[in-house]
């Protein structure tokens, strides 16, 4: 095996130990996304989710910005659903000399990850991409895929627990009214 082939296969490898056995989808978000940003060597990065263009010209597009690493102003804008440039999320790399996100000018190149059914990854950097990040174009899409299948079920897992949740509190509720109507009337 060549050394190319043996750093490619330890990559992946790492990729998927770090997805491997995580439930929580903020977690393991960001787990990959830290991963992801060492194996490019890029600064900063961004995962968003539920990407819909915001009109028919498509200009811009909405996505919420579901976890971030690396930046402070970058993770100021987790949880927000903000609009970014089509471009950004259409093209594999972009630049942009005012950078992509507030008080993201030092960090005017990106590469776009895209994340099946679920989003895209971000990562940001001071330079332009280098060969780790374009081969991660090549390499990354069979764990990309895996990793948004991963990230779907653990969302869908947190909104299911939730709803579960929010219907025994009102279950509790209603039999707590109920017991107090019945006590109610016996008096």
């Amino acid at each position: 095996m060549d050394p190319n082939q043996n750093q490619s296969i330890s990559i992946l490898y790492n990729l998927a130990l770090t997805m491997a056995g995580e439930t929580r989808p903020r977690p393991l978000a960001t787990g990959m996304l830290q991963q992801l940003l060492v194996h490019t060597g890029c600064a900063c990065g961004a995962l968003l989710l539920d990407s819909k263009p915001v009109n028919e010209a498509a200009a811009s597009v909405e996505a919420q910005v579901y976890s971030t690493v690396g930046s402070q102003s970058l993770r100021e804008l987790e949880g927000q659903t903000l609009r970014w440039p089509a471009r950004l999320l259409q093209d594999d790399q972009a630049h942009s000399e005012s950078g992509w996100f507030p008080a993201g000018a030092r960090y005017p190149h990106a590469l776009n990850l895209i994340l099946p059914e679920v989003g895209h990854v971000l990562l940001f950097s001071a330079q332009p991409p280098d060969a780790a990040a374009r081969q991660a174009k090549v390499l990354f899409p069979p764990i990309l895929t895996k990793f948004a299948r991963s990230l779907k079920l653990c969302l869908d897992s947190e909104r299911q627990q939730a709803a579960l949740l929010e219907a025994k509190d009102a279950a509790e509720a209603a039999s707590r009214a109920k017991s107090t109507f019945l006590a109610n009337m016996s008096h």
